[in-house]
Protein backbone atom coordinates (compact mmCIF):
# COMPACT_ATOMS: atom_id res chain seq x y z
CA UNK A 1 0.00 0.00 0.00
CA UNK A 2 1.14 3.50 -0.72
CA UNK A 3 1.34 4.61 2.90
CA UNK A 4 3.40 1.62 3.95
CA UNK A 5 6.31 2.46 1.73
CA UNK A 6 6.77 5.55 3.85
CA UNK A 7 7.34 3.49 6.96
CA UNK A 8 10.21 1.99 4.98
CA UNK A 9 11.41 5.50 4.33
CA UNK A 10 11.17 6.46 8.00
CA UNK A 11 13.35 3.55 9.02
CA UNK A 12 15.74 4.30 6.20
CA UNK A 13 16.31 7.73 7.74
CA UNK A 14 18.40 6.14 10.47
CA UNK A 15 22.11 6.01 9.66
CA UNK A 16 22.57 2.83 7.68
CA UNK A 17 25.93 1.90 9.15
CA UNK A 18 27.53 -0.92 7.27
CA UNK A 19 25.64 -0.18 4.07
CA UNK A 20 28.17 -0.03 1.30
CA UNK A 21 27.50 1.90 -1.86
CA UNK A 22 27.43 -1.32 -3.84
CA UNK A 23 25.82 -3.51 -1.14
CA UNK A 24 22.86 -3.96 -3.40
CA UNK A 25 24.74 -3.63 -6.63
CA UNK A 26 23.53 -4.87 -9.96
CA UNK A 27 23.06 -8.64 -9.93
CA UNK A 28 22.38 -8.78 -13.62
CA UNK A 29 24.16 -6.73 -16.22
CA UNK A 30 20.94 -6.46 -18.18
CA UNK A 31 19.39 -4.57 -15.29
CA UNK A 32 22.05 -1.84 -15.22
CA UNK A 33 21.17 -0.02 -18.42
CA UNK A 34 20.18 3.61 -18.15
CA UNK A 35 17.06 5.19 -19.54
CA UNK A 36 13.94 3.03 -19.82
CA UNK A 37 13.68 -0.62 -20.67
CA UNK A 38 10.79 -2.72 -21.90
CA UNK A 39 9.87 -5.58 -19.55
CA UNK A 40 7.56 -8.50 -20.18
CA UNK A 41 5.81 -10.05 -17.20
CA UNK A 42 8.20 -12.05 -15.06
CA UNK A 43 11.35 -10.59 -16.58
CA UNK A 44 11.81 -7.89 -13.96
CA UNK A 45 14.17 -8.53 -11.05
CA UNK A 46 12.41 -9.44 -7.80
CA UNK A 47 14.22 -10.13 -4.54
CA UNK A 48 13.09 -13.32 -2.85
CA UNK A 49 12.65 -13.54 0.91
CA UNK A 50 15.83 -15.64 1.14
CA UNK A 51 17.81 -13.02 -0.76
CA UNK A 52 16.51 -10.36 1.60
CA UNK A 53 17.56 -12.36 4.64
CA UNK A 54 21.09 -12.46 3.22
CA UNK A 55 20.92 -8.71 2.65
CA UNK A 56 19.91 -8.17 6.27
CA UNK A 57 23.17 -9.70 7.38
CA UNK A 58 25.14 -7.27 5.22
CA UNK A 59 23.78 -4.04 6.71
CA UNK A 60 23.19 -2.78 10.20
CA UNK A 61 19.61 -1.84 9.49
CA UNK A 62 17.47 -3.14 6.67
CA UNK A 63 14.21 -1.29 5.87
CA UNK A 64 13.18 -4.35 3.88
CA UNK A 65 12.49 -6.19 7.15
CA UNK A 66 9.55 -3.93 7.91
CA UNK A 67 6.33 -4.92 6.26
CA UNK A 68 2.75 -3.88 6.35
CA UNK A 69 -0.24 -6.22 6.61
CA UNK A 70 -0.18 -6.72 2.89
CA UNK A 71 3.28 -8.29 2.83
CA UNK A 72 6.58 -7.34 1.33
CA UNK A 73 6.39 -3.99 -0.39
CA UNK A 74 10.07 -3.47 -1.11
CA UNK A 75 12.09 -4.56 -4.10
CA UNK A 76 14.89 -3.51 -6.39
CA UNK A 77 14.78 -1.06 -9.26
CA UNK A 78 16.28 -1.48 -12.72
CA UNK A 79 19.71 -0.55 -11.36
CA UNK A 80 19.68 -2.98 -8.43
CA UNK A 81 18.91 -0.25 -5.88
CA UNK A 82 16.44 -0.68 -3.06
CA UNK A 83 13.06 0.81 -3.86
CA UNK A 84 9.55 0.74 -2.40
CA UNK A 85 6.42 -0.12 -4.40
CA UNK A 86 8.31 -0.30 -7.67
CA UNK A 87 6.98 -3.57 -9.13
CA UNK A 88 4.74 -4.05 -12.18
CA UNK A 89 1.33 -5.77 -11.95
CA UNK A 90 1.26 -9.56 -11.92
CA UNK A 91 0.22 -11.48 -15.04
CA UNK A 92 -2.98 -12.48 -13.25
CA UNK A 93 -4.02 -8.86 -12.79
CA UNK A 94 -2.84 -7.48 -16.12
CA UNK A 95 -2.83 -10.42 -18.56
CA UNK A 96 -0.96 -9.79 -21.78
CA UNK A 97 0.06 -6.24 -20.83
CA UNK A 98 3.57 -4.89 -21.31
CA UNK A 99 4.89 -2.04 -19.19
CA UNK A 100 7.95 0.22 -19.35
CA UNK A 101 9.90 0.77 -16.13
CA UNK A 102 12.08 3.86 -15.75
CA UNK A 103 15.71 3.20 -14.92
CA UNK A 104 16.66 6.86 -14.45
CA UNK A 105 15.13 7.10 -10.96
CA UNK A 106 16.69 6.70 -7.50
CA UNK A 107 19.30 9.44 -7.94
CA UNK A 108 18.54 10.62 -4.38
CA UNK A 109 17.31 7.30 -3.01
CA UNK A 110 16.11 7.66 0.57
CA UNK A 111 17.67 4.27 1.31
CA UNK A 112 21.12 5.60 0.41
CA UNK A 113 20.66 9.28 1.39
CA UNK A 114 18.45 9.43 4.51
CA UNK A 115 19.31 13.11 4.99
CA UNK A 116 17.09 13.86 1.95
CA UNK A 117 14.11 13.41 4.28
CA UNK A 118 14.80 16.92 5.62
CA UNK A 119 14.71 18.62 2.20
CA UNK A 120 11.59 20.26 0.73
CA UNK A 121 9.96 17.83 -1.68
CA UNK A 122 9.73 20.54 -4.31
CA UNK A 123 13.53 20.40 -4.64
CA UNK A 124 13.21 17.01 -6.39
CA UNK A 125 10.82 18.30 -9.05
CA UNK A 126 12.35 19.00 -12.46
CA UNK A 127 10.76 19.60 -15.85
CA UNK A 128 11.64 17.42 -18.82
CA UNK A 129 14.56 18.47 -21.02
CA UNK A 130 16.24 17.03 -24.09
CA UNK A 131 18.69 15.17 -21.82
CA UNK A 132 16.34 13.87 -19.10
CA UNK A 133 12.73 12.93 -18.40
CA UNK A 134 10.46 14.87 -16.11
CA UNK A 135 11.12 13.80 -12.53
CA UNK A 136 9.74 14.26 -9.01
CA UNK A 137 10.14 12.88 -5.49
CA UNK A 138 8.40 9.59 -6.38
CA UNK A 139 11.19 8.92 -8.86
CA UNK A 140 14.17 10.57 -7.18
CA UNK A 141 13.63 9.08 -3.70
CA UNK A 142 12.70 5.62 -5.06
CA UNK A 143 9.55 5.73 -2.91
CA UNK A 144 6.35 4.52 -4.56
CA UNK A 145 8.46 4.56 -7.69
CA UNK A 146 5.67 2.63 -9.41
CA UNK A 147 3.78 5.93 -9.59
CA UNK A 148 6.54 7.45 -11.72
CA UNK A 149 6.36 4.37 -13.98
CA UNK A 150 2.56 4.65 -14.18
CA UNK A 151 2.83 8.28 -15.30
CA UNK A 152 5.45 7.30 -17.88
CA UNK A 153 3.11 4.55 -19.22
CA UNK A 154 0.06 6.86 -18.98
CA UNK A 155 -1.80 4.19 -17.01
CA UNK A 156 -2.47 4.77 -13.30
CA UNK A 157 -3.95 1.28 -12.97
CA UNK A 158 -0.42 -0.02 -13.57
CA UNK A 159 0.39 1.23 -10.08
CA UNK A 160 -2.95 0.32 -8.47
CA UNK A 161 -2.77 -3.29 -9.73
CA UNK A 162 0.84 -3.70 -8.58
CA UNK A 163 -0.24 -3.25 -4.94
CA UNK A 164 -1.69 -6.55 -3.67
CA UNK A 165 -3.30 -6.31 -0.24
CA UNK A 166 -3.47 -9.30 2.10
CA UNK A 167 -6.52 -10.86 3.71
CA UNK A 168 -5.72 -12.44 7.07
CA UNK A 169 -7.90 -14.84 9.11
CA UNK A 170 -10.41 -13.26 11.53
CA UNK A 171 -9.41 -9.69 10.64
CA UNK A 172 -9.77 -10.08 6.87
CA UNK A 173 -8.95 -6.86 5.03
CA UNK A 174 -9.36 -4.72 8.17
CA UNK A 175 -5.56 -4.71 8.56
CA UNK A 176 -5.72 -2.14 5.74
CA UNK A 177 -7.84 0.13 7.94
CA UNK A 178 -5.43 3.06 7.62
CA UNK A 179 -5.63 3.09 3.84
CA UNK A 180 -9.40 2.61 3.85
CA UNK A 181 -9.97 5.65 6.08
CA UNK A 182 -7.29 7.65 4.26
CA UNK A 183 -9.06 7.04 0.95
CA UNK A 184 -12.52 7.67 2.38
CA UNK A 185 -11.71 10.95 4.16
CA UNK A 186 -10.16 12.36 0.98
CA UNK A 187 -13.25 11.48 -1.10
CA UNK A 188 -11.39 9.01 -3.31
CA UNK A 189 -14.04 6.29 -2.99
CA UNK A 190 -16.71 8.43 -4.63
CA UNK A 191 -18.30 7.27 -7.94
CA UNK A 192 -16.72 10.26 -9.71
CA UNK A 193 -13.20 9.03 -8.87
CA UNK A 194 -14.00 5.36 -9.53
CA UNK A 195 -15.29 6.31 -12.99
CA UNK A 196 -11.88 7.83 -13.87
CA UNK A 197 -9.78 4.70 -13.19
CA UNK A 198 -9.34 3.93 -16.89
CA UNK A 199 -9.16 7.60 -17.95
CA UNK A 200 -5.54 8.73 -17.61
CA UNK A 201 -6.15 12.29 -18.78
CA UNK A 202 -9.28 12.64 -16.67
CA UNK A 203 -7.59 11.34 -13.51
CA UNK A 204 -4.56 13.56 -14.13
CA UNK A 205 -6.79 16.62 -14.44
CA UNK A 206 -8.71 15.66 -11.30
CA UNK A 207 -5.47 15.17 -9.37
CA UNK A 208 -4.13 18.57 -10.44
CA UNK A 209 -7.43 20.20 -9.49
CA UNK A 210 -7.22 18.63 -6.04
CA UNK A 211 -3.58 19.64 -5.52
CA UNK A 212 -4.40 23.25 -6.41
CA UNK A 213 -7.20 23.45 -3.84
CA UNK A 214 -6.62 26.12 -1.20
CA UNK A 215 -6.78 23.69 1.71
CA UNK A 216 -4.09 21.31 0.38
CA UNK A 217 -1.88 24.19 -0.75
CA UNK A 218 -1.93 25.51 2.81
CA UNK A 219 -0.92 22.05 4.03
CA UNK A 220 2.09 21.99 1.68
CA UNK A 221 0.84 20.53 -1.61
CA UNK A 222 3.21 22.76 -3.57
CA UNK A 223 6.19 20.96 -2.08
CA UNK A 224 7.08 23.12 0.92
CA UNK A 225 7.05 20.08 3.20
CA UNK A 226 9.56 17.32 3.86
CA UNK A 227 9.35 13.55 4.06
CA UNK A 228 9.94 13.83 7.82
CA UNK A 229 6.88 16.09 8.11
CA UNK A 230 4.79 13.36 6.55
CA UNK A 231 6.22 10.67 8.85
CA UNK A 232 5.14 12.63 11.91
CA UNK A 233 1.54 12.50 10.61
CA UNK A 234 1.76 8.83 9.61
CA UNK A 235 3.51 6.65 12.18
CA UNK A 236 1.44 7.63 15.26
CA UNK A 237 -1.62 5.88 13.78
CA UNK A 238 0.00 2.40 13.80
CA UNK A 239 -0.61 1.61 10.13
CA UNK A 240 -1.06 -2.08 9.38
CA UNK A 241 -3.35 -2.84 12.32
CA UNK A 242 -7.16 -3.20 12.37
CA UNK A 243 -7.36 -0.34 14.88
CA UNK A 244 -5.52 2.13 12.64
CA UNK A 245 -7.91 5.00 12.00
CA UNK A 246 -6.40 8.36 10.97
CA UNK A 247 -8.48 11.47 11.45
CA UNK A 248 -9.53 13.61 8.52
CA UNK A 249 -6.75 16.11 9.23
CA UNK A 250 -4.03 13.46 8.93
CA UNK A 251 -5.68 12.06 5.80
CA UNK A 252 -5.75 15.51 4.18
CA UNK A 253 -2.12 16.12 5.12
CA UNK A 254 -1.09 12.86 3.44
CA UNK A 255 -3.10 13.85 0.37
CA UNK A 256 -1.15 17.12 0.27
CA UNK A 257 2.03 15.07 0.65
CA UNK A 258 1.21 13.02 -2.48
CA UNK A 259 0.82 16.30 -4.36
CA UNK A 260 4.19 17.49 -3.07
CA UNK A 261 5.77 14.19 -4.08
CA UNK A 262 4.65 14.67 -7.67
CA UNK A 263 1.05 13.49 -8.20
CA UNK A 264 -1.98 12.43 -6.17
CA UNK A 265 -3.53 10.56 -9.13
CA UNK A 266 -1.73 7.29 -8.33
CA UNK A 267 -3.16 7.09 -4.82
CA UNK A 268 -6.58 8.19 -6.08
CA UNK A 269 -6.62 5.33 -8.59
CA UNK A 270 -5.29 2.87 -6.00
CA UNK A 271 -8.12 3.84 -3.64
CA UNK A 272 -10.82 3.59 -6.30
CA UNK A 273 -9.49 0.23 -7.51
CA UNK A 274 -9.02 -1.35 -4.07
CA UNK A 275 -11.78 -0.09 -1.75
CA UNK A 276 -15.42 0.97 -1.55
CA UNK A 277 -17.81 2.25 1.11
CA UNK A 278 -20.69 -0.18 1.79
CA UNK A 279 -24.27 0.76 2.59
CA UNK A 280 -23.78 -0.23 6.25
CA UNK A 281 -20.84 2.16 6.60
CA UNK A 282 -18.11 -0.50 6.53
CA UNK A 283 -15.40 -0.77 3.88
CA UNK A 284 -15.21 -3.30 1.06
CA UNK A 285 -11.97 -4.51 -0.53
CA UNK A 286 -11.36 -6.24 -3.88
CA UNK A 287 -13.95 -9.04 -4.26
CA UNK A 288 -16.35 -7.08 -2.03
CA UNK A 289 -16.52 -4.40 -4.74
CA UNK A 290 -18.89 -4.66 -7.69
CA UNK A 291 -17.35 -5.53 -11.04
CA UNK A 292 -14.13 -7.40 -11.76
CA UNK A 293 -12.31 -9.06 -8.90
CA UNK A 294 -8.55 -8.52 -8.62
CA UNK A 295 -6.79 -11.45 -6.93
CA UNK A 296 -5.64 -10.98 -3.37
CA UNK A 297 -2.76 -12.55 -1.51
CA UNK A 298 -3.45 -14.49 1.69
CA UNK A 299 -1.27 -14.67 4.78
CA UNK A 300 -1.86 -16.59 7.97
CA UNK A 301 -2.90 -14.62 11.01
CA UNK A 302 0.13 -15.84 12.98
CA UNK A 303 2.55 -14.75 10.25
CA UNK A 304 0.91 -11.34 10.12
CA UNK A 305 1.11 -10.62 13.85
CA UNK A 306 4.60 -12.08 14.27
CA UNK A 307 5.80 -9.86 11.43
CA UNK A 308 4.04 -6.82 12.82
CA UNK A 309 5.41 -7.39 16.33
CA UNK A 310 8.88 -7.67 14.82
CA UNK A 311 8.32 -4.53 12.78
CA UNK A 312 7.06 -2.65 15.83
CA UNK A 313 10.35 -3.45 17.55
CA UNK A 314 12.22 -2.24 14.49
CA UNK A 315 10.17 0.97 14.58
CA UNK A 316 11.18 1.50 18.21
CA UNK A 317 14.85 0.89 17.35
CA UNK A 318 14.58 3.25 14.41
CA UNK A 319 13.34 6.09 16.60
CA UNK A 320 16.66 6.04 18.44
CA UNK A 321 18.52 5.98 15.16
CA UNK A 322 16.48 8.85 13.79
CA UNK A 323 17.43 10.72 16.96
CA UNK A 324 21.11 10.07 16.23
CA UNK A 325 20.54 11.16 12.66
CA UNK A 326 18.99 14.41 13.89
CA UNK A 327 22.00 15.09 16.11
CA UNK A 328 24.43 14.30 13.31
CA UNK A 329 22.66 16.55 10.82
CA UNK A 330 22.38 19.39 13.36
CA UNK A 331 26.04 19.10 14.37
CA UNK A 332 27.11 19.00 10.74
CA UNK A 333 25.02 22.07 9.95
CA UNK A 334 26.45 23.89 12.99
CA UNK A 335 30.02 23.14 11.95
CA UNK A 336 29.32 24.42 8.45
CA UNK A 337 27.77 27.60 9.84
CA UNK A 338 30.70 28.21 12.21
CA UNK A 339 33.22 27.62 9.44
CA UNK A 340 31.38 30.02 7.13
CA UNK A 341 31.27 32.67 9.88
CA UNK A 342 35.03 32.49 10.54
CA UNK A 343 35.79 32.64 6.83
CA UNK A 344 33.54 35.68 6.34
CA UNK A 345 35.18 37.48 9.26
CA UNK A 346 38.65 36.76 7.91
CA UNK A 347 37.70 38.22 4.56
CA UNK A 348 36.23 41.30 6.21
CA UNK A 349 39.36 41.81 8.28
CA UNK A 350 41.57 41.59 5.22
CA UNK A 351 39.41 44.08 3.34
CA UNK A 352 39.10 46.55 6.23
CA UNK A 353 42.30 46.45 8.37
CA UNK A 354 41.42 49.66 10.24
CA UNK A 355 38.26 48.26 11.84
CA UNK A 356 38.18 46.27 15.02
CA UNK A 357 37.99 42.72 13.71
CA UNK A 358 38.31 41.18 17.13
CA UNK A 359 35.15 42.87 18.42
CA UNK A 360 33.23 41.96 15.27
CA UNK A 361 34.35 38.34 15.51
CA UNK A 362 33.32 38.20 19.14
CA UNK A 363 29.97 39.80 18.33
CA UNK A 364 29.37 37.41 15.47
CA UNK A 365 30.52 34.49 17.62
CA UNK A 366 28.08 35.57 20.34
CA UNK A 367 25.23 35.64 17.83
CA UNK A 368 26.23 32.25 16.47
CA UNK A 369 26.41 30.92 19.98
CA UNK A 370 22.88 32.11 20.72
CA UNK A 371 21.72 30.55 17.47
CA UNK A 372 23.42 27.27 18.36
CA UNK A 373 21.74 27.32 21.77
CA UNK A 374 18.38 27.61 20.02
CA UNK A 375 19.33 24.76 17.71
CA UNK A 376 20.34 22.62 20.67
CA UNK A 377 17.09 23.47 22.44
CA UNK A 378 15.15 22.34 19.38
CA UNK A 379 17.29 19.21 19.23
CA UNK A 380 16.48 18.45 22.87
CA UNK A 381 12.77 18.93 22.21
CA UNK A 382 13.00 16.65 19.19
CA UNK A 383 14.98 14.13 21.24
CA UNK A 384 12.30 14.21 23.92
CA UNK A 385 9.55 13.65 21.36
CA UNK A 386 11.47 10.78 19.81
CA UNK A 387 12.06 9.27 23.24
CA UNK A 388 8.35 9.44 23.97
CA UNK A 389 7.62 7.77 20.64
CA UNK A 390 10.23 5.12 21.40
CA UNK A 391 8.52 4.35 24.71
CA UNK A 392 5.17 4.33 22.97
CA UNK A 393 6.28 1.88 20.30
CA UNK A 394 7.98 -0.33 22.88
CA UNK A 395 4.65 -0.57 24.68
CA UNK A 396 2.96 -1.27 21.38
CA UNK A 397 5.34 -4.17 20.73
CA UNK A 398 4.56 -5.68 24.12
CA UNK A 399 0.87 -5.18 23.55
CA UNK A 400 1.09 -6.80 20.13
CA UNK A 401 2.95 -9.78 21.60
CA UNK A 402 0.22 -10.16 24.21
CA UNK A 403 -2.40 -9.83 21.49
CA UNK A 404 -0.57 -12.46 19.47
CA UNK A 405 -0.62 -14.90 22.40
CA UNK A 406 -4.27 -14.17 23.02
CA UNK A 407 -5.01 -14.58 19.33
CA UNK A 408 -3.25 -17.96 19.27
CA UNK A 409 -5.36 -19.10 22.24
CA UNK A 410 -8.48 -17.88 20.50
CA UNK A 411 -7.35 -19.65 17.35
CA UNK A 412 -6.92 -22.95 19.22
CA UNK A 413 -10.31 -22.50 20.81
CA UNK A 414 -11.80 -21.66 17.45
CA UNK A 415 -10.19 -24.78 15.95
CA UNK A 416 -11.78 -26.94 18.67
CA UNK A 417 -15.12 -25.32 18.03
CA UNK A 418 -14.66 -25.88 14.32
CA UNK A 419 -13.95 -29.58 14.90
CA UNK A 420 -17.04 -29.94 17.10
CA UNK A 421 -19.10 -28.03 14.59
CA UNK A 422 -17.75 -30.26 11.82
CA UNK A 423 -18.88 -33.38 13.68
CA UNK A 424 -22.34 -31.93 14.21
CA UNK A 425 -22.52 -30.94 10.58
CA UNK A 426 -21.46 -34.43 9.50
CA UNK A 427 -24.25 -35.95 11.61
CA UNK A 428 -26.72 -33.43 10.25
CA UNK A 429 -25.49 -34.15 6.75
CA UNK A 430 -25.95 -37.91 7.25
CA UNK A 431 -29.49 -37.42 8.58
CA UNK A 432 -30.25 -35.04 5.78
CA UNK A 433 -28.90 -37.54 3.25
CA UNK A 434 -31.12 -40.31 4.64
CA UNK A 435 -34.08 -37.97 4.54
CA UNK A 436 -33.24 -37.07 0.97
CA UNK A 437 -33.04 -40.76 0.00
CA UNK A 438 -36.48 -41.40 1.56
CA UNK A 439 -37.89 -38.43 -0.29
CA UNK A 440 -36.31 -39.67 -3.51
CA UNK A 441 -37.92 -43.13 -3.00
CA UNK A 442 -41.28 -41.48 -2.41
CA UNK A 443 -40.70 -39.42 -5.50
CA UNK A 444 -39.93 -42.57 -7.52
CA UNK A 445 -43.14 -44.25 -6.25
CA UNK A 446 -45.10 -41.15 -7.03
CA UNK A 447 -43.51 -41.07 -10.46
CA UNK A 448 -44.62 -44.68 -11.10
CA UNK A 449 -48.19 -43.83 -10.10
CA UNK A 450 -48.07 -40.80 -12.32
CA UNK A 451 -46.88 -42.94 -15.22
CA UNK A 452 -49.87 -45.34 -14.76
CA UNK A 453 -52.26 -42.42 -14.52
CA UNK A 454 -50.65 -40.84 -17.54
CA UNK A 455 -51.10 -44.00 -19.59
CA UNK A 456 -54.75 -44.34 -18.49
CA UNK A 457 -55.34 -40.72 -19.35
CA UNK A 458 -53.75 -41.22 -22.77
CA UNK A 459 -56.01 -44.26 -23.42
CA UNK A 460 -59.05 -42.28 -22.31
CA UNK A 461 -58.05 -39.36 -24.49
CA UNK A 462 -57.63 -41.74 -27.42
CA UNK A 463 -61.10 -43.22 -26.83
CA UNK A 464 -62.60 -39.74 -26.49
CA UNK A 465 -60.99 -38.72 -29.75
CA UNK A 466 -62.46 -41.81 -31.43
CA UNK A 467 -65.93 -40.97 -30.08
CA UNK A 468 -65.50 -37.38 -31.18
CA UNK A 469 -64.62 -38.63 -34.64
CA UNK A 470 -67.76 -40.78 -34.74
CA UNK A 471 -69.87 -37.87 -33.53
CA UNK A 472 -68.33 -35.70 -36.18
CA UNK A 473 -69.12 -38.25 -38.89
CA UNK A 474 -72.70 -38.56 -37.58
CA UNK A 475 -73.01 -34.79 -37.63
CA UNK A 476 -71.81 -34.73 -41.23
CA UNK A 477 -74.37 -37.41 -42.16
CA UNK A 478 -77.07 -35.50 -40.30
CA UNK A 479 -76.14 -32.38 -42.22
CA UNK A 480 -76.36 -34.21 -45.53
CA UNK A 481 -79.75 -35.71 -44.55
CA UNK A 482 -81.02 -32.27 -43.57
CA UNK A 483 -79.85 -30.96 -46.91
CA UNK A 484 -81.63 -33.77 -48.79
CA UNK A 485 -84.75 -33.27 -46.65
CA UNK A 486 -84.71 -29.57 -47.47
CA UNK A 487 -84.39 -30.35 -51.17
CA UNK A 488 -87.22 -32.91 -50.91
CA UNK A 489 -89.46 -30.45 -49.09
CA UNK A 490 -88.74 -27.84 -51.76
CA UNK A 491 -89.61 -30.34 -54.50
CA UNK A 492 -92.83 -31.36 -52.70
CA UNK A 493 -93.76 -27.73 -52.27
CA UNK A 494 -93.14 -27.12 -55.96
CA UNK A 495 -95.25 -30.15 -56.96
CA UNK A 496 -97.97 -29.06 -54.53
CA UNK A 497 -98.03 -25.63 -56.14
CA UNK A 498 -98.24 -27.21 -59.62
CA UNK A 499 -101.04 -29.48 -58.43
CA UNK A 500 -102.95 -26.53 -56.96
CA UNK A 501 -102.46 -24.56 -60.16
CA UNK A 502 -103.69 -27.46 -62.25
CA UNK A 503 -106.63 -28.08 -59.91
CA UNK A 504 -107.57 -24.43 -60.07
CA UNK A 505 -107.47 -24.47 -63.83
CA UNK A 506 -109.62 -27.61 -63.91
CA UNK A 507 -112.05 -26.04 -61.47
CA UNK A 508 -112.27 -22.96 -63.63
CA UNK A 509 -112.86 -25.08 -66.74
CA UNK A 510 -115.56 -27.06 -64.92
CA UNK A 511 -117.19 -23.86 -63.72
CA UNK A 512 -117.12 -22.43 -67.20
CA UNK A 513 -118.61 -25.62 -68.56
CA UNK A 514 -121.37 -25.56 -65.94
CA UNK A 515 -122.15 -21.96 -66.75
CA UNK A 516 -122.28 -22.79 -70.40
CA UNK A 517 -124.64 -25.72 -69.78
CA UNK A 518 -126.77 -23.58 -67.53
CA UNK A 519 -126.98 -20.94 -70.19
CA UNK A 520 -128.00 -23.55 -72.72
CA UNK A 521 -130.61 -24.93 -70.37
CA UNK A 522 -132.07 -21.52 -69.80
CA UNK A 523 -132.17 -20.92 -73.50
CA UNK A 524 -134.08 -24.18 -74.08
CA UNK A 525 -136.49 -23.34 -71.33
CA UNK A 526 -137.35 -20.10 -72.88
Amino acid sequence: MTRFLLSLAALALAPATGLEADAFGCQDSSSCKQGTSLLQHGSRKVASSAHRQVAIGKIDFDPAKLRHAQGEMQGFDMNGRLCALCETPSEERAPGNTFVQRSDCGNHSIFEHPDKAFLPLSSFRKEATEEQNETNAWCELNLEKGCADAVYNKDYLMFAKSVELSKVPIFGYSVNSFDQHYCYYNGWLEPEIRALQHDYEGMTAKGKELCKSEHLVQLGANGNMTLMDMMMHYLPYLPGTPISNPNIGAANFLAAWTCAMGSSACDMTYCAYSFCRKADGSFGTYEELTGSVPPATDTTMQEHWVAYARDGQLRAESIGRINASFKGVIAQESNKRSFRTVQVEKVRCMQDPETQPKLRVESRFHEERKEMQLVHERAKQTEQKLKEQEEHYTGVVQELKANLKKTEEERDKANDEVKETSKQREAETQAHQEEMEAEQQMARDERSKNEVLTKAREDLEKEVKEKEKQVHEAAVQHTELNKKLTQLEAKIEEERKLAQTKLEEERKLAQAKIEEERAKAQAITK
